[in-house]
Formats: structure tokens, sequence, C-alpha cells
């Protein structure tokens, strides 16, 4: 065990760079996974350590975090698996001489894992050591959207999560280099290797393939024929699951795909390089056909990136733009206005206003209320509650318990949209002393009840509380769940006021008039009162989602990052496996600058192919969220789906056209300093395989071109 660790260091030292790009690869899913932890205890610390009404946008903030920590940790594991996958070609003599002096295959493959596990382990702890401060950098930057947040704090349960993907995907990564490298035999040490003559071409007739595009074929035949969302919300939490399952299917539906369309993307753009690009895109050209499989790893690392970019943006366009945009019609054709405690319009930064004890209207600014409305008006009243059982539309969104104006109001089918039930009955049981409420078809489906059915739900201070189901349906911008005013001393505690007040004018009133003196409440009552009508209603929620999308971006940048690591890590590996092929190619005329535009552009045309791939499973990712996850759970049985997963395509495109630029842009610049070094020296230097360099002084001299001088 002694003798593989000293190998494991002496092989750490003479590929110092590729260790180091390796690590920090696994370092940043590692450190956004951790920082996930940070940024909730950073919320809930702005609520006083409790939980908020708001705690939805906590748990959905949190799920979507820690996915890019684990797409991001995937597509790490792609540039492990190619990184070991490179050294072991590069290392077959090598290892065959360890072989031919006695090292047996299973003690080979512990020093590949060994190895793996090490570099894992070192991207582990730099992501621990960055969680901290990278979650609170992104509780920070909500401050620029004014929510000002606690301190957060590392979580041990997230310190675990991570350490077991860190080191889990690194080891996964590296066992099929292992098993190769296990596989190489004495022989090996006696004969030179050529990595060329493994290499075949992709048919489409290959196992891989076709699986790949089998599968992808029966994907969307069945989500294009018979949607699951027409049904999965009946079913949660079936609808998210199937969303998770089939979106994982998809991507590894186009990775099996990936080689052949890679391929045929570089034979067709052989004949343009050929063409326009002289003798450094034809060598460009030729090179990209050259080993289709390091291609298609190096390029899948950008399209992981591209991929969750789009796909997320789908999902959140599928959110506000479908599914809030059908429920919020009710709501604009009302056109009421609505007077809050804190400012709904002002996005992410009212969620520090949204603590159990910040959430109420001053008593005189409910006076004024009174005393501005009269008669010309109805007044309504509610307060945010958290009811778990049946938050809806998402886990952790709170309840309302209403006034009985606003239960009165609920006999108008404009008011709301009564799905199962009697709207007379309906009225009555949410009018009568006790605890009734309505709620959507998912969580009466989750509970199996239906109108008229009792379900026991938590109270203050967790007591348990019968409810009856007084109907199905949704009322106002989203299906929230309802509680009767009769259920006011179970729910909220004594002396509290009101959240919000609603108020809903007669037909015979002066719309304009009254707006006007609503409005100047927010001058009367500054910090206390804040009015909005019903369009700016519906804006406040998709600003807030928005302004979420906008961090979530900023950590999805980080997923091309580590893309660019590897990009950076393939570089340098090939321009060492093919410093002879430079020498030759200097000695027969080729210039510096010529064989430099060639890596550059291979590495420019690697970028663009993850890109178009990336697309690809983006766009199938932000149609899935449509197709998959329906309308039911907002109430919106009869949602056109196909429709819908057409119209969030170009939403998803939009918020992910700079990474589509970005990736091709970066893939370039990284590769410049690599192409610079690997020109330097004289042509006799690198027709010499005994002077050739090692990974470590191509990384140095990329970092530093002082250290040596060109020369020939």
């Amino acid at each position: 065990m002694k003798s593989l660790n000293e190998l494991v260091l002496r092989n750490f030292d003479q590929s110092r760079a590729r260790t180091l790009l390796t690590a920090l690869s696994v370092s940043i899913g590692v450190a956004i996974i951790t920082a996930t932890g940070v940024f909730e205890s950073g919320i809930k610390a702005t609520w006083g350590g409790g939980e908020g009404p708001a705690d939805f946008i906590v748990n959905l903030t949190s799920i979507l975090f820690t996915g890019v920590g684990g797409m991001i940790l995937l597509a790490a594991g792609f540039l492990i698996f190619n990184a070991f996958a490179m050294t072991v070609t590069q290392r077959q003599k090598q290892i065959g001489m360890m072989r031919a002096l006695g090292m047996t295959r299973n003690q080979v493959m512990r020093l590949i894992l060994l190895e793996a596990l090490a570099t894992g382990g070192i991207g582990t702890i730099i992501g621990l050591l960055l969680g901290q401060p990278f979650g609170q950098a992104i509780l920070s930057s909500m401050g620029q959207f004014g929510f000002e947040a606690g301190r957060g704090s590392l979580r041990l349960q997230d310190v675990l999560l991570a350490i077991f993907l860190g080191m889990g995907i690194t080891l996964f990564a590296s066992l099929v280099p292992a098993r190769r490298a296990a596989s190489v035999s004495p022989m090996t040490a006696l004969k030179e290797t050529d990595d060329a003559k493994h290499i075949t071409k992709v048919e489409f007739r290959s196992p891989k393939t076709m699986a790949g595009f089998i599968v992808g074929i029966l994907i969307w035949a069945w989500l294009l024929i018979a949607p699951p969302g027409e049904w999965s919300g009946y079913h949660p939490p079936l609808d998210l699951i199937l969303l998770q399952a089939v979106g994982i299917i998809w991507l590894f539906a186009v990775i099996l795909l990936a080689p052949y369309l890679f391929q045929k993307a570089a034979d067709w753009v052989k004949p343009l390089l050929w063409k326009f690009g002289g003798i450094s895109g034809r060598l460009a050209a030729d090179n990209l056909q050259r080993n289709p499989a390091r291609l298609t790893l190096t390029a899948l690392s950008f399209a992981i990136g591209i991929s969750v970019l789009v796909g997320a943006a789908g999902l959140v366009s599928f959110q506000n733009d479908v599914l809030l945009g059908e429920t919020s019609k009710n709501a604009l054709r009302e056109a009421g206005w609505y007077i809050y405690a804190f400012d709904r319009s002002s996005g992410v930064a009212q969620l520090s206003s949204f603590g159990n004890n910040a959430v109420s209207l001053d008593p005189a600014v409910i006076d004024a209320i009174y005393e501005i409305v009269g008669d010309r008006a109805e007044v309504g009243a509610f307060y945010l509650v958290s009811v778990p059982e049946i938050s809806a539309p998402t886990m952790g969104f709170p309840s309302f318990l209403m006034n009985a104006t606003e239960a009165e109001r609920f006999h108008r089918p404009e008011v709301f949209n009564l799905i199962e039930g009697n709207r007379d009955e309906m009225v009555r049981l949410l009018s009568q002393p006790g605890c009734a409420i309505t709620t959507s078809t998912s969580i009466a489906a989750k509970f199996n009840i239906s109108a008229g059915e009792t379900i026991s739900v938590t109270g203050i201070n967790g007591k348990k509380v019968d409810c009856i189901v007084a109907g199905l349906g949704v009322y106002g911008v989203t299906p929230v769940s309802w509680i009767s005013p009769g259920a006011l001393e179970l729910f909220v505690p004594e002396g509290r006021t009101p959240s919000t007040i609603t108020i809903h004018p007669r037909a015979d009133t002066d719309r304009a008039a009254l707006e006007a003196e609503i409005f100047k409440l927010e001058q009367r009552f500054p910090g206390k009162a804040f009015p909005a009508n019903a369009e700016q209603e519906v804006r406040a929620v998709t600003d807030t989602s928005d302004q979420l999308m906008v961090i979530f971006n900023g950590m999805l940048f980080l997923a091309i990052v580590g893309a660019a690591f590897g990009m950076l890590n393939t570089v340098m590996v090939s321009i060492l496996e093919r410093q002879k092929e430079i020498g030759l190619l200097r000695a027969v005329g080729s210039t510096r600058g010529q064989i430099m535009n060639m890596l550059i552009l291979e590495s420019v045309l690697t970028g663009i192919f993850g890109v178009l791939v990336g697309a690809l499973m983006g766009f199938g990712w932000a149609a899935i969220s449509a197709l998959t996850m329906g309308g039911i759970a907002w109430t919106l049985p009869n949602l056109d789906l196909r429709a819908a997963a057409w119209v969030v395509l170009t939403p998803a495109f939009l918020n992910g056209w700079w990474a589509f630029i970005a990736s091709p842009l970066m893939a370039g610049l990284i590769a410049y300093p690599v192409a610079h070094s690997a020109v330097r020296g004289s042509a006799v230097d690198a027709l010499q395989p005994e002077r050739r360099d090692s990974i470590s002084a191509i990384s140095k001299r990329a970092m530093n071109p002082r250290l040596t001088r060109p020369s020939g």
C-alpha cells in the first residue's frame, strides 16, 4: 500500500495541472451544494430562525440550487472520466512496464482509483472551504434586489451530501479508465502505442446510437401522444417525479446519441474548413475526426451546463407565462385593489417581510381603508397561515384564512372557479362556525378526498384541526388553499391583524377616483401600507421569479466555468500527445501562427458542438416540464400541454443565448495560452520524444510565457 501511495504522489507531481483542473471542477459542484445550506439558513435567520409564509421559495430555490450542484458534479464526472481515460492512454507503456515488473491487475486498478479518490478528495475539501463564503455571496447578491438576509451557516446534512456526491461521482467516473488500465498487457512496454488504431468510426447502427435514438423516439411519442401531465397532477408528487425521471432518461438518450451527432457535425464542417480555413482549418477538421470519444466527452462538459440554463428557464416560463398567465385571468377580470403590509412590487425584497410577525397590517391602516372606501366597494381581508398539509400549488406555499366578506364572494363564478362541489353548499360551509376549506384538485388527490369530506390539518401550536372540504377550485392568481373565517382562532394568534386587505368596487363606483384615494395610503402610512392593483399583483409574482432566475443564472455560469476546466485539461493532454506531430508540421513548413490557429479552432468548434447538443437537451427539458407536470396542480385540467410545451421554448432560448456565445469564446480563450506554449522551442526538440514536455511544464509555460524563449 505504501508503494502505491508513493506512485500516486509521483503521478500527481508529474501532472499537477491535470490534477488541479479536475479537482477544481469537483470543488465547484461541492461548493454549490454546501452553499445551498448556507443560503437556506440565512433566509431562516432573516425570519428570526423560524418558518415563514414564504418557505415555499426557500424550498424551491434549495431544490434548484442543489440540482445545479448535482449537474455541475455530473459535468465534472465527464471531465474526470476524460482526464483519466487520456492519462491511461498516455501511460500505457509505463503501466505495461509496471505489469512486467510484477504489478498485478488489481494493483494497477487500485492505483488509478487511489489517484481519482485523492483528486476528488482535494476538490471536495476545496469545495467545502468555499461553501460558506459562496453561500453568503448568494445571500449578498439578493441584497442587490433589496432583500437583506441574515448570516447563513453550514449544515451537517449538506456537508455529508456534498462529500458523498463529490467522492462518489469521482469514484464512479474513474472506474472504466481504471478497468482499462488493469487490462494493459506487460507486452505493451515493448512496443510503441498507437491510440489511433483503437479508434473506430461511430455508425448509426451501433448498439449505443440505436439505443439512444429508440429511447428518444419512444419518450417523445409518449409525451406528445398521451402527455402524462394530463393525469399526473392528480397523484402528487408523481408530477415532479415524472419530471425528474423523464428528464434523466432524455439526458442519457442524448448522451448515447452524442458521439454520432458530434461525428456528423465534424463531417459537416470539414468541407467548409477545407475550403475556407486554409491549412489550419484543414488540420483542425482532420483532428476533430481523429478521436470521437475525446470530442464527445469534452463537448458534453459544455452541453451539460447549457442544458441546465435552457431547461431551468423553460420550467420557470411554464410557471410564469403559462400557469400563472391562465390563473390570473380571473384576478384581472376582478380588477380590484390589494393593500399589503410589505412592498409587493419589490420582488425578492418582499421576502424580508415574510416572517410570521411581520406580515400584519397596522390597525390604523385598516381603519383608514374603511374610512376611504365607505359603501363604494366590498372590503375583504385575509391572513397568511402555514398549513403544510394543504400547501398548494407547491410544498411550503402559505394558505389564506378569509373574512366573511371574502367568503360571501365565493358565490360568484368569476371569483372562484369551482371544479368539484356545489357552489351554494360551499358558501354555506364557508360561512358557518368551525373549519371549512377550499383547495386544489391535486391536494384532494393527495389525500384521496372529495368535496364534503373531512381532512385533518395542523393549526396553532401543532394542534390538529378537522376541516371539511367545501369545494375544489381556484381563487385569484394561484390555486392556494382557503380557510373559512369560522376557523380564525384555530389558525391565527389572538390579536393579530390581517395580512392583506382586498377592495372590490361596486358597479356604480368611480374607479379612478377611488384608486387615487387608495394609493394615497402609501404617503399617509410610509412603510406600513403598500397598495397594488390586479396587474401589479400578477407582475409581483413574475418579477420575484425573474429576479431569482438572475441569481440562478449566475450559479449556472459556474457550470460553464467547470466545462472550461475540462477543455483546458483536454487541450493540454492533446498537445502533449501531439508534440511529435506538431514538430513534424513545423519541420515541413507550418508556421507557429498556423499551428496555434489549428489548436484554437479545434477548441472553438468543440465548444460550438457542445452548445448545439446542450440546446437540444435543454429545449427537451423545457418541453418535458410542461408535458409531465401539466396544469392540474394549478386547477387547470384542460390546459393544452402541447401548445404550452411550444410556448416555453422561446423564453428558454432567451435565457441561454448568452451562454451559446460565451461557451465557444471561452473555449477559444482557454486554448490560446496552451496553444501558444505548444509552438515554443524548435521543431527538432518537438521531433525527439525523449525531450517532450510534461503536462506540468506545458501548464507552467502557458501561465508564464517568459519561462522559455522561441527558437528555431
